[in-house]
């Protein structure tokens, strides 16, 4: 009986170990909410900026998830997200630790930073364009997909699916428990925290061209 192991599978031909919507509360809202994409009732996570929109707060619902009628503060924070405008990063505190996204200028951004949680392996989030839709991709250091977020547009007014590869993780702990939920944690945290940078962004960006054409003559 053959023994070889083969490479993982591109993240393109994998099927993904589990699927996550992201979508806004309702149209109105400026909360995020993350639910399983077979149950959307099921609200995982949720992100709410501040008032400035400075400071993004994250919340981790309890295990036996909410149905629906949940407030803006349900569940525990689980991470603090703040955007700096000055010197371009994130910095996120998480598990008693702080991730810092380093970002470029440039919308379609590419960010690498350590992951506490896979005893610090360089990850990188990158941006991908595709006709319809964009991605985000979470590789490792050895270039394989941690998870995908694919989205039809940027404004976080539409429904987007996050990925998860569990296959692909580089941690012999996996997403399954102990250390592995905490992938997840800052898997989602960052690409959360992400999609709303450039969503802020790409606002800013077309404020200041709407002005700059007249629109607030």
């Amino acid at each position: 009986m053959s023994t070889t192991e083969f490479p993982p599978q591109p993240y393109h031909t994998q099927s993904p170990s589990r699927s996550l919507k992201i979508a806004p509360k309702h149209w109105m809202s400026n909360t995020i909410q993350v639910t399983d994409a077979q149950d959307k009732d099921t609200i995982l996570y949720t992100a709410k900026p501040s008032f400035l929109v400075s400071d993004l707060t994250i919340r981790k619902l309890p295990s036996a998830p909410l149905h629906g009628m949940n407030t803006d503060d349900s569940g525990a924070i689980l991470a603090d997200a703040e955007f700096h405008s000055f010197r371009r990063k994130i910095d996120i505190s998480i598990h008693n630790h702080t991730i810092t996204l380093p970002l470029k200028a440039k919308l379609n951004t590419e960010t690498t930073f350590a992951l506490p949680s896979l005893r610090n392996t360089q990850v990188t989030w990158r941006h991908d364009h595709h006709l319809s839709s964009s991605e985000l991709l979470c590789l490792d250091e050895k270039n394989m997909c941690l998870a995908k977020i694919t989205t039809p547009s940027w404004t976080l007014k539409h429904e987007s699916q996050l990925d998860l590869f569990e296959g692909n993780v580089v941690s012999n702990r996996g997403f399954g428990g102990g250390d592995g939920s905490f992938v997840v944690d800052e898997i989602i945290a960052t690409g959360l925290a992400l999609l709303h940078d450039i969503n802020r962004r790409r606002h800013n960006t077309a404020a200041v061209a709407w002005g700059a054409g007249g629109g607030g003559a």
